[in-house]
């Protein structure tokens, strides 16, 4: 089933489309189509040309078998167990330097090169950071919240969906 909207919202992890549309001609839009594992949510122009795929499936499942960081921290590529790429993140430090101390904000993008989502990390405490992640558009998805942050623990990290 697809159906129009004029917006749409992140619940519980999936898409869900706000105000539904009966004519979308001349407006921007959003479908959200039922698939295989889930939701899939597009964008569409008032012509009804599609702009982009904002969110699929398969999206959820861009864990890698092995990891390569460049030696600027500033790129990491995920491989499956072949070798294929699976997914490819940037990161922009602070500053624009590499700091053990500091999250960076993150783009990651599927193996295709679209835009999967971001991370926007904000400092809470000298223990605790919040990680929100951001779909291709910059909406909400969800929180990472990691708490006991430092050089001789391990951290805890509590996932908060965004309802």
């Amino acid at each position: 089933m697809t159906a129009v909207y004029t917006d749409y919202r992140w619940s519980s992890g999936m898409p869900q489309g706000v105000s539904p549309l009966a004519d979308p001609v001349g407006v921007e839009h959003f479908r959200v189509v039922d698939v295989d594992g889930g939701m899939r949510l597009e964008q569409f122009d008032g012509d009804r040309k599609f702009q982009r795929l904002i969110f699929c499936p398969a999206d959820e499942h861009l864990g890698g078998a092995s990891y390569e960081t460049s030696a600027d921290h500033r790129h990491r590529v995920r491989r499956d167990a072949d070798g294929a790429v699976l997914s490819y993140e940037e990161y922009t430090w602070p500053g624009d330097v590499y700091s053990d101390d500091a999250y960076p904000e993150v783009a990651v993008y599927n193996a295709h090169g679209r835009l999967v989502w971001q991370h926007r990390p904000r400092r809470l405490s000298a223990t605790a950071w919040d990680i929100h992640v951001l779909d291709a558009l910059g909406k909400p998805r969800r929180i990472l919240h990691h708490t006991d942050v430092g050089p001789t623990e391990p951290c805890t990290i509590r996932e908060e969906w965004v309802e």
